[in-house]
């Protein structure tokens, strides 16, 4: 156990002033400065108790070799003037997946992941920044529980106003296209997204968001500022999508590939995206049955670039439903209804 303790012009060895192996030491109101290498080394499955201390003027990073579980017992905890940046250099890309809390930003220079039969559960406040070309993606179940006073943000390591100069090269600020996507894949189905905002993803070619054949769950969140679209939805996906606004892409709002994924979304909201604020269909076949209610769409108008509905399908258009077809046809060889009053 250190505490109150100061440790000053170490790290002529190892490169770490403090070296941990296998080690779940505590630490407590500490100041580790001016090493030649980094603060501490998170070696092996090292867990400490670090609070109240203080990391600065490294010529690496405050500490090295962390997994997210790893940070858990971290709270209260600065860093500044460090060469590395002032911010956690986590191994990876793959990860256990614990709870987290706090305050701070979790910076990622490569991707995270979250694999099958993992959960991921961060609390109001977390902030996950990501460096260029880097993703996250969801295989298991990601629970994001944000509040309306604490959102749980998911930003660019360019973003200062969000957990401040993370890489120690401010000031910046982050913009459209700084890292890549949110992928929640294929057994993602159990994730809940709530209160989060996702902001200055989505390179021209992506999107900020994907919902690849699972249905979760994203509720009373924002995406925005995005190079490419917001949201994506395909294969299969039906998500919950309730309440949401998805703001400033240079692309579309909302685009899915089956009408049956319109049924889970209710009430959301676009604004400023340059390739239209609506919600588009481009549906190959209808999949099965589908019934659409003004409120599963954004804008006045749900957009239709064509569409099947094959032999033994059927398509349902409730009371108030306006389509506009802008390519191809919408071509039916099954059931088309009409439910106008």
């Amino acid at each position: 156990q250190l505490t109150n303790v100061r440790i000053r012009y170490s790290g002529a060895f190892t490169g770490v002033s403090v070296y941990l192996t296998d080690a779940d030491i505590t630490m407590s109101g500490c100041t580790i400065e001016l090493g030649g290498g980094s603060g501490v080394n998170l070696n092996g499955n090292s867990l400490p108790t670090i609070t109240g201390c203080a990391f600065d003027n490294h010529a690496g990073a405050p500490i090295e070799a962390a997994t997210l579980e790893s940070t858990n017992g971290f709270s209260g905890n600065t860093a500044s003037g460090n060469t590395g940046g002032d911010y956690i250099h986590f191994v990876g890309p793959y990860f256990l997946a614990p709870t987290l809390n706090g305050s701070g930003a979790f910076v990622f220079m490569s991707g995270l992941y979250v694999s099958t039969g993992q959960t991921l559960t961060l609390a109001a406040g977390v902030r996950f920044k990501f460096g260029p070309f880097t993703n996250l993606d969801v295989q298991g179940t990601l629970i994001a529980n944000g509040t309306v006073a604490n959102e749980v943000v998911f930003t660019s390591t360019a973003d200062d106003a969000t957990g401040g100069d993370s890489l120690s090269d401010g000031p910046t600020t982050g913009l459209p296209g700084d890292w890549s996507y949110i992928y929640l894949q294929s057994g993602s189905s159990a994730s809940v997204l709530s209160r989060v905002r996702v902001k200055f993803a989505a390179t021209s070619s992506n999107s900020s968001v994907y919902v690849y054949n699972a249905n979760p769950t994203i509720i009373d969140s924002t995406i925005e500022s995005g190079a490419g679209g917001g949201l994506y939805v395909y294969s299969g996906a039906q998500p919950i999508v309730q309440r949401c606004h998805i703001a400033n892409h240079q692309l579309f709002a909302v685009h899915v590939d089956d009408f049956r994924a319109l049924s889970g979304m209710r009430h959301n909201t676009a604004s400023g995206n340059t390739g239209g604020d609506y919600t588009r269909v481009a549906a190959s076949s209808v999949g099965g049955a589908a019934t659409v209610f003004p409120h599963n769409y954004i804008g006045p108008v749900l957009v239709v670039s064509g569409g099947l509905i094959s032999t033994g399908e059927s398509l349902t258009l409730q009371a108030g439903v306006k389509v506009k077809v802008t390519s191809g046809t919408l071509s039916c060889y099954g059931s088309l209804n009409f439910a106008g009053t």
